[in-house]
């Protein structure tokens, strides 16, 4: 399933790309949602990194498409963005956010097939770095370089990660089968640590950037064995 939001303040803009996007769903046999904002600023308000493709205007009230697009940026660093405006002359601009693409209004079948090409490529590149999470009915695509460390409270696994907490119902056991793979060890019952961010080990506490964990003794070795595997393995 592909994420896309349309930012545009112009409904026949939003229906006629909403159709395109609809088009090449149905021709590629690829899942999508589409979510659509009439402004900048309701969309960036309260924004959670749940999409995957973002099409963003760039003339709309209260909030513009480039300082939109900054915003976003600063929350969410792995979405596609991608503008569709008349106004090309401002293209280099998206270099500012790694935009992905520049369309030009009048916007045609062909542009967005090629955008939509190039940005379901680039979301399958990365799609093995990031986890899906259903925090509280709400799906969160969540970069696995962002979490610090997840901890077990009572039947939840709270995520401490650079963009807040995020939590979902889980078992300690699934989640360490689903994210040892990934870098991360366990440095007692209720925590999952992720490696990248260990900056020392002490005798009985690891030591993060988001603050500093207890490590009990019976997973003290392993853990040790998990970080200098974590660093012998680096590129």
């Amino acid at each position: 399933m592909v994420r896309i939001a349309i930012v545009d303040d112009e409904l026949p803009a939003v229906e006629q790309l909403r159709e395109y996007i609809e088009r090449y769903s149905a021709e590629n046999g690829l899942p999508v949602t589409i979510s659509a904002f009439q402004d900048g600023l309701s969309f960036i308000s309260d924004y959670k990194p749940v999409f995957d493709i973002v099409f963003i205007d760039i003339k709309m009230p209260l909030l513009d498409g480039f300082e939109t697009s900054k915003v976003l940026y600063k929350l969410d660093k792995n979405v596609c963005i991608v503008f569709v405006t008349n106004m090309a002359k401002y293209a280099v601009k998206g270099y500012e956010v790694d935009a992905l693409y520049f369309a030009v209004k009048p916007i045609s079948y062909f542009n967005i097939s090629t955008v939509m090409t190039k940005a379901v490529g680039r979301i399958e590149s990365r799609r093995e770095k990031e986890i899906l999470l259903n925090d509280a009915g709400q799906i969160v695509r969540l970069p696995l370089s962002s979490v610090y460390y997840v901890e077990m409270v009572k039947h939840y696994a709270v995520y401490h990660t650079d963009m807040g907490e995020y939590r979902e119902r889980a078992r300690m056991e699934e989640l360490e089968e689903r994210l040892s793979p990934c870098a991360f060890a366990r440095c007692n019952n209720g925590c999952l640590v992720n490696l990248r961010h260990v900056m020392r080990i002490g005798q009985d506490a690891v030591y993060l950037k988001a603050g500093e964990l207890h490590i009990s003794r019976p997973r003290y070795k392993r853990f040790v064995s998990a970080f200098m595997s974590y660093l012998g393995g680096r590129a």
